[in-house]
Protein backbone atom coordinates (compact mmCIF):
# COMPACT_ATOMS: atom_id res chain seq x y z
CA UNK A 1 0.00 0.00 0.00
CA UNK A 2 0.87 3.25 -0.25
CA UNK A 3 3.82 5.11 1.56
CA UNK A 4 2.63 8.15 3.96
CA UNK A 5 2.53 9.70 7.04
CA UNK A 6 5.31 10.52 9.65
CA UNK A 7 8.74 8.90 10.20
CA UNK A 8 8.68 6.34 13.15
CA UNK A 9 11.47 6.48 16.01
CA UNK A 10 12.85 3.20 15.79
CA UNK A 11 14.00 0.57 17.88
CA UNK A 12 10.82 0.88 20.51
CA UNK A 13 8.15 -1.60 19.15
CA UNK A 14 10.43 -5.40 18.57
CA UNK A 15 6.91 -6.63 16.58
CA UNK A 16 6.95 -7.18 12.98
CA UNK A 17 3.56 -5.06 12.38
CA UNK A 18 3.27 -1.92 14.39
CA UNK A 19 1.13 0.95 14.20
CA UNK A 20 1.64 4.55 15.14
CA UNK A 21 -1.24 6.83 16.75
CA UNK A 22 -1.91 10.94 15.79
CA UNK A 23 -4.89 12.23 17.65
CA UNK A 24 -3.69 16.16 16.38
CA UNK A 25 -6.98 16.43 14.89
CA UNK A 26 -8.76 16.15 18.48
CA UNK A 27 -9.20 19.47 20.69
CA UNK A 28 -6.31 20.06 22.81
CA UNK A 29 -8.20 18.62 25.71
CA UNK A 30 -8.92 15.42 24.67
CA UNK A 31 -5.06 15.57 23.65
CA UNK A 32 -4.14 16.21 27.26
CA UNK A 33 -6.80 13.34 28.18
CA UNK A 34 -5.36 11.34 25.73
CA UNK A 35 -1.68 12.01 27.15
CA UNK A 36 -2.69 11.01 30.68
CA UNK A 37 -4.19 7.80 29.43
CA UNK A 38 -0.50 6.95 27.65
CA UNK A 39 1.20 7.72 30.71
CA UNK A 40 -0.44 5.61 32.98
CA UNK A 41 0.32 2.49 30.74
CA UNK A 42 4.01 2.24 32.35
CA UNK A 43 3.75 -1.64 32.62
CA UNK A 44 4.79 -3.63 29.66
CA UNK A 45 1.35 -6.05 29.07
CA UNK A 46 2.35 -7.50 25.23
CA UNK A 47 5.98 -5.93 24.22
CA UNK A 48 7.19 -2.47 25.56
CA UNK A 49 5.45 -0.79 27.59
CA UNK A 50 2.95 2.10 25.72
CA UNK A 51 4.21 4.69 27.82
CA UNK A 52 7.56 3.87 26.57
CA UNK A 53 6.85 3.22 22.89
CA UNK A 54 4.03 5.44 21.95
CA UNK A 55 2.88 6.73 19.62
CA UNK A 56 4.14 3.56 17.87
CA UNK A 57 2.34 0.48 19.55
CA UNK A 58 2.11 -3.73 18.67
CA UNK A 59 -1.66 -4.46 18.09
CA UNK A 60 -2.74 -6.48 21.04
CA UNK A 61 -1.10 -2.76 22.76
CA UNK A 62 -3.19 -0.81 19.98
CA UNK A 63 -6.06 -2.67 21.15
CA UNK A 64 -5.61 -2.30 25.02
CA UNK A 65 -5.02 1.38 24.33
CA UNK A 66 -8.52 2.07 22.65
CA UNK A 67 -10.37 0.30 25.19
CA UNK A 68 -8.87 2.12 27.79
CA UNK A 69 -9.21 5.83 25.88
CA UNK A 70 -12.97 4.61 25.11
CA UNK A 71 -13.62 4.31 29.09
CA UNK A 72 -11.74 7.00 30.54
CA UNK A 73 -12.82 9.50 27.79
CA UNK A 74 -15.78 8.15 25.35
CA UNK A 75 -17.66 6.53 27.83
CA UNK A 76 -17.17 9.18 30.57
CA UNK A 77 -17.52 12.59 28.91
CA UNK A 78 -19.57 10.99 25.99
CA UNK A 79 -17.45 12.85 23.75
CA UNK A 80 -15.99 11.42 20.29
CA UNK A 81 -11.99 10.77 19.67
CA UNK A 82 -10.78 11.06 16.17
CA UNK A 83 -8.02 8.67 15.59
CA UNK A 84 -5.26 8.34 12.84
CA UNK A 85 -3.86 5.15 12.77
CA UNK A 86 -0.53 4.01 10.49
CA UNK A 87 0.06 0.27 10.11
CA UNK A 88 3.76 -0.40 9.47
CA UNK A 89 5.70 -3.28 8.98
CA UNK A 90 9.58 -3.41 10.09
CA UNK A 91 11.97 -6.13 9.23
CA UNK A 92 14.78 -6.39 11.82
CA UNK A 93 18.26 -7.47 10.46
CA UNK A 94 20.14 -7.55 13.96
CA UNK A 95 20.57 -4.05 14.90
CA UNK A 96 19.49 -2.85 11.41
CA UNK A 97 15.81 -1.97 11.24
CA UNK A 98 13.87 -1.20 7.95
CA UNK A 99 10.15 0.20 8.13
CA UNK A 100 7.94 0.26 5.66
CA UNK A 101 4.87 2.20 5.91
CA UNK A 102 1.25 -0.38 4.88
CA UNK A 103 -1.60 1.63 4.96
CA UNK A 104 -3.15 4.73 7.18
CA UNK A 105 -6.81 4.26 8.69
CA UNK A 106 -8.32 7.17 9.90
CA UNK A 107 -11.67 6.36 12.20
CA UNK A 108 -13.79 8.24 15.08
CA UNK A 109 -13.67 6.34 18.34
CA UNK A 110 -17.43 6.08 19.70
CA UNK A 111 -19.04 4.69 22.15
CA UNK A 112 -19.71 2.13 19.62
CA UNK A 113 -16.19 0.96 19.04
CA UNK A 114 -15.42 -2.73 19.62
CA UNK A 115 -12.30 -3.56 18.75
CA UNK A 116 -9.43 -2.15 16.24
CA UNK A 117 -9.93 -4.74 14.03
CA UNK A 118 -12.87 -3.73 12.09
CA UNK A 119 -11.80 0.11 11.35
CA UNK A 120 -8.57 -1.51 9.58
CA UNK A 121 -10.03 -4.49 7.79
CA UNK A 122 -12.93 -1.94 6.73
CA UNK A 123 -10.09 0.84 5.63
CA UNK A 124 -8.12 -2.11 4.02
CA UNK A 125 -11.06 -3.20 1.76
CA UNK A 126 -12.96 -0.02 1.25
CA UNK A 127 -10.66 3.09 1.34
CA UNK A 128 -10.68 4.69 -2.23
CA UNK A 129 -6.44 5.13 -1.70
CA UNK A 130 -5.97 1.54 -1.75
CA UNK A 131 -8.59 0.31 -4.67
CA UNK A 132 -5.74 -0.64 -7.05
CA UNK A 133 -3.67 -2.85 -4.61
CA UNK A 134 -4.30 -6.96 -4.80
CA UNK A 135 -6.63 -8.70 -3.34
CA UNK A 136 -4.40 -11.24 -2.10
CA UNK A 137 -2.04 -8.15 -0.50
CA UNK A 138 -5.00 -7.13 1.15
CA UNK A 139 -6.23 -10.54 2.65
CA UNK A 140 -2.58 -11.21 3.68
CA UNK A 141 -2.86 -7.41 5.58
CA UNK A 142 -5.77 -8.41 7.06
CA UNK A 143 -5.00 -12.38 7.80
CA UNK A 144 -2.14 -10.97 9.94
CA UNK A 145 -4.03 -7.86 11.90
CA UNK A 146 -6.85 -10.57 12.84
CA UNK A 147 -4.07 -13.08 13.78
CA UNK A 148 -1.88 -10.53 15.85
CA UNK A 149 -5.28 -9.23 17.99
CA UNK A 150 -6.62 -13.06 18.59
CA UNK A 151 -5.13 -13.40 21.95
CA UNK A 152 -6.51 -9.56 22.99
CA UNK A 153 -9.77 -9.78 21.26
CA UNK A 154 -12.72 -13.04 21.64
CA UNK A 155 -12.77 -14.29 18.23
CA UNK A 156 -16.55 -13.65 17.59
CA UNK A 157 -15.49 -9.80 17.99
CA UNK A 158 -13.01 -9.56 15.43
CA UNK A 159 -13.78 -8.09 12.29
CA UNK A 160 -14.07 -11.29 9.49
CA UNK A 161 -13.71 -11.12 6.04
CA UNK A 162 -13.80 -12.95 2.95
CA UNK A 163 -11.50 -15.35 2.61
CA UNK A 164 -11.34 -16.24 -1.62
CA UNK A 165 -13.34 -13.33 -3.27
CA UNK A 166 -13.31 -15.82 -6.88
Amino acid sequence: MKKRGKKWRKGLVPDEIFGTFDFSKNSQDIRNRVAKVVSSFTEAKDGPAIARSFPAVNLPNAELFLEEVKRAIVDQDMRDIVVDFELAQQEIHGRKRKTSPIMKAEWTLDFNFDNISIPLLENIFNNPDYVGDEYRVKQMIAQTVVTELQGIVPKVLLQSFPKNLF
